[in-house]
């Protein structure tokens, strides 16, 4: 941690559906040195796309929405018709997409507007397809917000109030939310960029598909034991999670489109779930989900032959440089490509 500039970082252990070790190293805030604590509200950031995606197919399994229907028939107007979706007026290929699509990251969108490909950040790029619809995995949290309006359109349910009563209620824990509250003000960590300054916790009010989540390591631990212990979605949901929906074979994950190809990725079946990458690995069947922003890193790894999890939270975006390290220190030999999850990362 002291070498790559990580202040604070937290540790979680999930054994047969049960939190089995937590641990917190390091402080929270530089600005204060005040120290890392299990209940400390940390960013969620891309976690909520596998909070969202279980949710969904939580809805699919109960027969209330189809993942493979076509979005336009659950919109009341032409998606284009949307403010904030007026950019695809004259391009029709939004009519294929479906939530399966969009949930597996084949939607053909940019991760965000403003990033397009093979160029720099662009505060005014229009929204814009840069590939047919299912034609490959390219990691898209545009897509995971269309979800979001697709959902709330189609049941005319405030998502968040829904999504928290079923799957956060449970738990019997406060300390996780969709957006700030502001009792998380009490314990919460400060984001720190690459050399451990300070940047402040991000506070986001909106529920966002793509990445609003806030949680302490504690709470996001008995969420994580509840999913696999099967107390939260039904066993129909959490198989349509993790089963592949596209194989993946590009030659890391971002950036979202690239004409390199790693072929090897084939002898560990990468592949694309409903907001998680599953893949083979020496222990079996596993599925992981990251998350990273300028002031944070996280990563969820679960094994589901050994029914075994291991959950890191970091508050720097240098969680890459140790996350892989501590996984196979725990675990043992995964077999998950880190090349393919971090490489653009470690890049910049």
């Amino acid at each position: 941690m002291s070498e790559h500039h990580v202040p604070g970082l937290a540790l979680s252990v999930v054994r047969n559906g049960e939190l089995a070790g937590l641990a917190t190293y390091g402080i929270r805030d530089m600005r204060t040195g005040a120290p890392l604590n299990a209940d400390s509200v940390m960013s969620g950031m891309s976690w909520t796309k596998f909070v969202f995606a279980a949710y969904v197919a939580e809805l699919a399994a109960e027969g209330r929405i189809d993942l493979d229907r076509p979005i336009g028939d659950y919109l009341p107007q032409p998606l284009p018709a949307y403010e904030d979706y007026a950019d695809l007026e004259g391009d029709d290929r939004w009519r294929a997409l479906t939530l399966s699509l969009l949930l597996s990251h084949q939607s053909g969108f940019p991760n965000f507007r403003f990033f397009p490909p093979n160029s720099d950040y662009d505060a005014e790029a229009p929204l814009a397809f840069f590939q047919d619809p299912g034609t490959s995995y390219a990691y898209s949290g545009e897509g995971f917000q269309i979800a979001q309006l697709i959902v709330s359109e189609a049941l005319d349910i405030d998502i968040a109030a829904d999504l928290e009563r079923r799957l956060f209620a449970p738990l019997g824990n406060s300390d996780i939310g969709l957006s700030w509250r502001d009792s998380f003000e009490d314990d919460y960590d400060a984001g720190h960029d690459t050399d451990g300054a300070p940047l402040g916790h991000p506070v986001r009010r909106e529920f966002d598909a793509a990445g609003s989540l806030n949680s302490s390591p504690r709470a996001f631990a008995q969420l994580v034991a509840a999913f696999m212990e099967g107390d939260l979605i039904s066993d129909a949901a959490r198989a349509e999670l993790v089963s592949p929906q596209i194989e993946i074979r590009s030659a890391h994950q971002f950036p979202p489109w690239s004409d390199k190809r790693d072929e090897s990725l084939a002898a560990v079946n990468l592949s694309a779930g409903l907001g998680v990458v599953l893949w083979d690995g020496p222990q079996g069947r596993g599925f992981f989900k990251g998350g990273h922003d300028r002031g944070g890193d996280n990563m969820l790894v679960c094994l589901l032959d050994r029914d075994i999890c291991v959950l890191a939270m970091a508050n720097a975006p240098n969680g890459h440089l140790v996350f892989p390290q501590i996984f196979e220190a725990l675990l043992g030999g995964t077999g998950i490509p880190w090349q393919w999850e971090y490489s653009q990362i470690a890049d910049d």
